[in-house]
C-alpha cells in the first residue's frame, strides 16, 4: 500500500515540472511560432527574389582606358544622383556621394597625368614610326613577285627578317622600340645589300631616325615626378571602384528586399550602360602589353590603332 502511494506521490511531482526547451503556457508557444513561421517566409521570400529581381550587373572596371572609366564613372554618379527613385533612399545618397568624390579626385589625378610634356611627342612619333614601318613592309612584299630572280631573292630575305622578329605596331612601347632598334641595327649592316638593291635606304633611315627619338622621349619621361603622378591616378580608381561597388551592392541588396520597386528604371539603365561599354568601348584595338592604368603618360587611350595596323592575316595574303 506504501509503494502504490509512493509511486502516485512521484507521478504527480514529475508532471509538476516543464518539459525541457518548452514555454509553460499556450500563449508563449503561439507567439515563437508566430516569429518562427515569419522568418521562414522572409527566408523564402528573398530567396525567390534573388533569381529573379532585376540587380546591376557586373563589368571589369579594370580592363577600362582612363578616359573610358572616368566617363563611366561620372555617368553612373549622375544618373542615381538624378534618379527619383534613388532621391528617396537616403543611405543611397550617401553612397553616391562618396561615389562623387571619389569620381572628382579621379579627374584631378586625370588632368595631372595628362599634363606630360612628352606624352603628345611620344604619341605623335609613335605614329609616325608606326606609318613608316607598315609603308617599308608593303614595299617588301610588294617585290616579293618581282620579275627579276635577284631581287626577288633580296626581297624574300627581308620578308624573313620581318618575320623573324614578328614586329606587331600595337605591341607595348618600350618592346617595340626595343625590336625596331635591332631590325634598323640589321638592315644598316647585315642586309644592306638587299636594302640597297631593292632602293630601300629611305625607309630604313627614315624608320631609324623616327625609333630613336620614341627612345629618347621614353627615357626621358621615366622620372619620378612622372611615377608619382600614374601612381597617384591608380589609387584615384581604385577608390572609384570601392565607391562604385559599395553603391550597387546597396542598390541590389534593396531590390531583392522588393521594399524599392522604383529603383527598377536606375538598375535597367546602369544595365543597358554596361552592355554598351562591353560591347562597344571595351573591345576596341589597343596595345596589347598595356599596363593599365598609365600609358603615353597616363592616356592609353591613344593607341587604339587599328585602322591600318597589318596583321598575320597580311603576310598570308
Amino acid at each position: 500500500m506504501l509503494n502504490v502511494e509512493a509511486r502516485q506521490a512521484s507521478r504527480q511531482t514529475t508532471a509538476d515540472f516543464p518539459k525541457l526547451g518548452k514555454r509553460q503556457g499556450k500563449r508563449g508557444d503561439k507567439k515563437q511560432e508566430i516569429i518562427f513561421n515569419h522568418l521562414i517566409k522572409k527566408k523564402e521570400f528573398i530567396m525567390a527574389n534573388e533569381s529573379k529581381v532585376a540587380q546591376v550587373g557586373t563589368i571589369d572596371l579594370h580592363s577600362l582606358t582612363n578616359d573610358a572609366h572616368f566617363i563611366y564613372m561620372k555617368d553612373v554618379e549622375k544618373v542615381i544622383e538624378e534618379d527619383e527613385g534613388a532621391k528617396t533612399v537616403a543611405r543611397i545618397q550617401t553612397a553616391v556621394k562618396a561615389l562623387k568624390e571619389a569620381v572628382k579626385e579621379e579627374d584631378e589625378r586625370l588632368i595631372l597625368s595628362k599634363k606630360s610634356q612628352y606624352t603628345e611627342q611620344i604619341a605623335a612619333k609613335d605614329r609616325e614610326r608606326d606609318s613608316i614601318f607598315r609603308g617599308y613592309r608593303t614595299a617588301v612584299k610588294g617585290m616579293l613577285r618581282m620579275p627579276v630572280a635577284k631581287m626577288a631573292e633580296a626581297a624574300a630575305d627581308l620578308w624573313q627578317h620581318l618575320k623573324d622578329y614578328n614586329i606587331d605596331p600595337d605591341m607595348q612601347l618600350e618592346r617595340e622600340t626595343s625590336r625596331m632598334m635591332n631590325l634598323v641595327a640589321d638592315l644598316d649592316y647585315k642586309l644592306a645589300p638587299q636594302v640597297q638593291l631593292l632602293g630601300l635606304k629611305p625607309y630604313v633611315d627614315a624608320l631609324r631616325a623616327a625609333n630613336d627619338t620614341v627612345e629618347e622621349l621614353l627615357a626621358t619621361r621615366t622620372d619620378d615626378r612622372s611615377q608619382q603622378i600614374a601612381g597617384a591616378l591608380r589609387k584615384a580608381r581604385l577608390a572609384s571602384d570601392e565607391a562604385y561597388l559599395d553603391t550597387v551592392r546597396l542598390i541590389n541588396a534593396m531590390a531583392v528586399v522588393g521594399t524599392e520597386k522604383s529603383l527598377t528604371p536606375l538598375i535597367n539603365y546602369l544595365n543597358a550602360n554596361i552592355k554598351r561599354y562591353k560591347e562597344q568601348v571595351m573591345t576596341r584595338g589597343k596595345k596589347k602589353d598595356d599596363d593599365r592604368p598609365e600609358k603615353y603618360g597616363g592616356d592609353n587611350t591613344t593607341t587604339a590603332r587599328t585602322a591600318d595596323t597589318l596583321t598575320a592575316a597580311d603576310e598570308n595574303s
